[in-house]
């Protein structure tokens, strides 16, 4: 740090200033730092300012070594006010931090946490702050990434090499009451230079996720070379709320059969897709329904978003503006639901807009306010049967560490009734720590994941303390 010190009052220094002409160059001066001046009391009374110094050969400013002397009025070239430089012919390497080796700078580490030296947190340098990457070598692989087409690479690393992606969009793709439409990007090269494709699309609902309904083939129409195809997905039951649904499509090869014309057999083509979330939408017209709907196909999207590295919440010590946040400790969970249901559900939002709240940002409270504050909208440590009779969007707290003290955000997508225990699916963010899955401990930091859940914790303790009913005008919609 700089040391200054004024021997005279300012005016004096000043007037000596205009006095008196600059010194003659410093000589303990590093090679190749400028001439600084000098400025001298009548009587040889010393300098009127002082700067403590410190060799920066890399010209990040921190510096190492010895102090250079204190007779310098600034530092210049090959100067810094700073000391501890932790490699000085690095000027992207400036101290030590706690992370894990990145070879291939794709923010992804590999190997044992060290102290390693990086620049103002471990991002960049040969750093990353939390490790995952399985091939360190090549900055195309890492479970923040999308598919490369034709690359032959599991970009995403989710053991599917050029499986199928999909698009996301709040409106849905043809989204009705009793289906949708899938939205696939084609990875594979062989399917994508293909025409005509064939496929078995198997979907089911989050409520019911062990019971699946695999079509028979489907005919795709598809243009050789393009990697967007669209696939109709029918019969799914009408649902007054609308229901919240998993699919995934298993690309098919055509053969003929040998002696009978017309007559063809199908067997699976590369690896099958990843899973398209989405919602049929609700048979009702309430605006409570609607309210529904909007808040769960934002959240979807920014799942998807999230998967492919675009969401997040930043590393040591900055955040992802997307949501607000801005303090370290900020309940980003919280945050999230806010975002995506405050232009349904009005006002809502924990951090007040324009005022930096610090008791409101760091706390999932103020979201138990906000829909306690409605009569008959808050329900307290709810039942099995009451978190059954909540629809997709439901706000949830809930206790994640057993402690008996609501600790984190959820928002709810379905009871699921074909399990074992109980439990029930959510989209949620700043899911680290949570559930385990594999969207857990980003390379940026935590991010936006879907998830089941059981309805305790390990030790039997109730997890969801709240659940919040949606308001939309003065309507309550369970």
């Amino acid at each position: 740090m700089r040391s200054y010190t004024n021997r005279r009052t300012p005016f004096l220094a000043v007037a000596l200033a205009a006095a008196f002409g600059a010194c003659a160059p410093i000589d303990d001066a590093p090679a190749g730092a400028a001439a600084q001046p000098q400025l001298s009391l009548p009587g040889g009374g010393g300098p009127a300012c002082v700067f403590t110094c410190y060799r920066d050969n890399d010209g990040d400013g921190v510096g190492v070594g010895a102090a250079l002397g204190s007779t310098y009025c600034s530092c210049g070239a090959g100067l810094a006010l700073v000391n501890g430089d932790c490699n000085d012919s690095d000027s992207a390497a400036v101290a030590r931090f706690s992370c894990y080796a990145d070879g291939d700078g794709d923010h992804w580490g590999t190997g044992a946490r060290a102290s390693r030296c990086a620049p103002s947190s471990c991002w960049g340098s040969g750093a990353a702050n939390n490790p995952g990457d399985l091939d360190d070598t090549n900055a195309s692989v890492h479970p923040e990434n999308s598919e490369v087409q034709g690359d032959g690479l599991d970009n995403d690393q989710d053991d599917r090499v050029d499986e199928t992606e999909f698009l996301y969009s709040t409106a849905g793709y043809n989204n009705s009451t009793t289906g949708f439409d899938l939205h696939a990007r084609l990875n594979a090269s062989a399917t994508y230079n293909d025409g005509t494709l064939y496929a078995k699309v198997t979907w089911w609902t989050l409520a019911n996720s062990a019971v699946t309904t695999t079509t028979a083939v489907l005919t795709v129409p598809h243009t050789a070379g393009v990697r967007d195809v669209t696939i109709p997905v029918t019969g799914v039951a009408a649902q007054d709320t609308g229901t919240v649904l998993g699919a995934t499509v298993q690309w098919q090869t055509r053969l003929s059969v040998y002696g009978a014309p017309g007559v063809y057999a199908y067997i699976a083509r590369a690896a099958p897709s990843d899973t398209y979330y989405t919602m049929t939408s609700p048979t009702s017209t309430t605006d409570a329904a609607d309210a529904r709907w909007n808040i769960v196909m934002r959240a979807l999207e920014d799942w998807d978003d999230s998967e492919k590295g675009a969401i997040h919440e930043w590393e040591s010590g900055w955040r992802t503006t997307r949501y607000g946040v801005t303090a370290p400790a900020t309940a980003w969970c919280t945050e999230f639901y806010a975002t995506m249901a405050k232009d349904d559900l009005l006002y809502m939002n924990p951090l007040d807009e324009g005022a930096l709240d610090l008791a409101k940002e760091t706390s999932t409270t103020p979201m138990s306010n906000w829909f306690g504050q409605y009569p008959g909208m808050l329900d307290a440590m709810p039942s099995d049967v009451t978190l059954a009779a909540r629809a997709p969007g439901t706000w949830l707290g809930v206790d994640t560490d057993g402690d008996g003290v609501m600790n984190h955000t959820q928002m709810l997508l379905a009871w699921d009734t074909s399990q074992a225990t109980p439990s029930f699916w959510v989209v949620q963010g700043n899911a680290s720590g949570n559930n385990g899955a594999r969207w857990l401990e980003s390379g940026h930091g935590q991010r936006v994941g879907v998830a089941r859940d059981n309805a305790t914790n390990g030790n039997g303790t109730r997890l969801v303390h709240f659940a919040g009913r949606i308001n939309r005008g003065d309507m309550l919609d369970p």
